[in-house]
């Protein structure tokens, strides 16, 4: 009797290290998407807003959701991706994102944890990607 209830403990430890990996594997709701590149964007007529068109470097994954944080004259743009490795459930590409009167600069959060430039204003009051 001894011999099956290790064998059940075993199995049943064995399991729950499976699914415990399984978890820790899969990309939860909450991650940052340090891959996210710009494709294209277009510009409203009343330039109240920016349609992006984004995608991943990354071939695994989609995104979901962008955060938006207004700093000065600046938005700064943090995606995040659908809930695990492949699922396109919720997944989306093009995001509107209302532009603030006297916005200048869009940043996104990248590789390193830090944001870089995705959009600025030029001296004629045009968005261009940066140079």
């Amino acid at each position: 009797m001894k011999r099956r209830g290790r064998a059940i403990l075993l199995a049943v430890l064995a399991v729950a290290v499976f699914a415990a990996g399984l978890v820790w594997r899969s990309r939860g709701p909450d991650e940052k998407r340090p891959d996210a590149y710009l494709r294209e964007y277009a510009v409203s007529e009343d330039g109240g807003s920016v349609t992006l068109e984004m995608d991943l470097s990354s071939s695994a994954g989609y995104l979901r959701t962008v955060d938006i944080q207004e700093k000065g004259t600046a938005l700064y743009l943090t995606f995040y991706g659908t809930m695990g490795v492949n699922n396109a459930h919720g997944a989306r590409d093009s995001f509107q994102i209302p532009l603030p009167e006297g916005c200048g600069a869009l940043y996104v959060w990248g590789r390193g944890g830090e944001y870089r430039p995705l959009l600025q204003k030029d001296a004629a009051g045009q968005w261009r990607e940066p140079a």
